[in-house]
């Protein structure tokens, strides 16, 4: 796999959509991450974008916007470093910096390149939509894909009304990944302990699926089902993420497992993603749904190539949009490296 440093090179301006550029062009793809190196997902990636056009690794936190309106028209460009990432035909969004790099400026950087008619995979409102645990349940009720019952609380005080509207239930933050912060609540001791999660920050409580312990993540990409796993925890867990040690077999999914995951990708307007599905008197219903969700269980698992898919939908949207291709070398060569997947 051919490694690309930070930034995409100038050159001539993007031909109009449609247009032929030429034998010998390929797509010029950026992939916009974090720690880049070392990464296992991002290794994988990286090397199944090489082969679907030339990429480079753009630092999120070094894109800039400029934009401005005058007597020739309005002027937008977004750049990292010399470089004009307006020039590229598509871009994925991995990790984003964390602090003390601000979050808002390198989502406005991502929205901009959106207006300039690059692909960005995924969206990103689609990103914050399924960061935000809330919003999900609000966008999945609200396009009637099933989904447990849940209530915000935003203070401690509301810990009550909360569990009296959902019953026992899962309390979650309303941002967090990997099963971190989630907790049990029922009875008099679940009160307690939710109020006092909610008096640090606001959480979320969701109707618990009985029993616990299993559920079913589905890979979606482009309104397709790639894979499908059932996830068993270990013993003296309830929680079935992979980071939490579970287990994950092959499954076959059954029609409305399909139906139910790709509904709740397009509910949130995800290219791909991971939606979490557990079995509620043998009828899906969405617990979770991951704008950029780990695959390494998942990968090994069913041996689906879980990145190829990816990348095949990054540069099937790039040329959909009207990406067309820059000539081969048009972006700066950088330092090599192999990913094996």
């Amino acid at each position: 796999m051919r490694g690309r440093g930070p930034g995409v090179c100038g050159g001539a301006p993007r031909p109009p959509p449609g247009s032929s550029a030429g034998g010998g062009d390929v797509l010029r793809l950026g992939f916009v991450t974090v720690r880049a190196r070392g990464d296992w997902h991002v290794t994988r990636l990286l090397h199944a974008l090489s082969l679907q056009g030339e990429v480079l690794l753009l630092d999120p936190a070094a894109l800039r916007v400029f934009c401005g309106a005058g007597p020739r028209g309005d002027v937008l460009r977004v750049t990292s470093g010399p470089h004009d990432a307006g020039r590229l035909d598509a871009v994925l969004v991995g990790r984003i910096a964390g602090p003390p790099v601000d979050e808002d400026l390198q989502l406005d950087a991502l929205r901009a390149l959106e207006r300039l008619g690059v692909a960005v995979v995924n969206p990103v409102e689609a990103l914050l939509a399924a960061r935000d645990k809330l919003r999900t349940s609000t966008l999945l009720a609200a396009a009637g894909v099933p989904t447990p019952g849940c209530s915000s609380v935003p203070r401690a005080r509301d810990a009550s009304r909360a569990l009296a509207d959902t019953g026992p239930a899962v309390a979650k933050p309303l941002f967090g990944s990997l099963g971190e912060g989630l907790f049990r609540c029922e009875g008099r001791a679940g009160r307690a302990a939710l109020a006092r999660a909610a008096a640090g920050a606001p959480h979320l409580v969701q109707t618990f699926v009985p029993p616990g312990g299993t559920d079913l993540r589905l890979f979606v990409v482009g309104g397709r089902v790639e894979a499908c796993v059932r996830r068993s925890a270990p013993p003296g867990e309830w929680r079935s993420n992979a980071a939490r040690g579970s287990a994950s077999v092959a499954a076959v999914p059954r029609p409305d497992w399909v139906r139910t995951a790709v509904e709740a990708a397009r509910a949130l307007g995800l290219v791909f993603a991971g939606v979490d599905l557990a079995l509620e008197d043998g009828r899906p219903t969405v617990l979770e749904v991951n704008g950029f969700p780990s695959f390494r269980a998942l990968q090994a698992a069913t041996g689906t190539d879980v990145p190829a898919a990816v990348a095949r939908e990054v540069a099937r949207r790039a040329r959909a949009r009207g990406g067309v291709r820059g000539p081969r070398g048009s972006l700066p060569a950088a330092a090599s490296g192999r990913g094996r997947n």
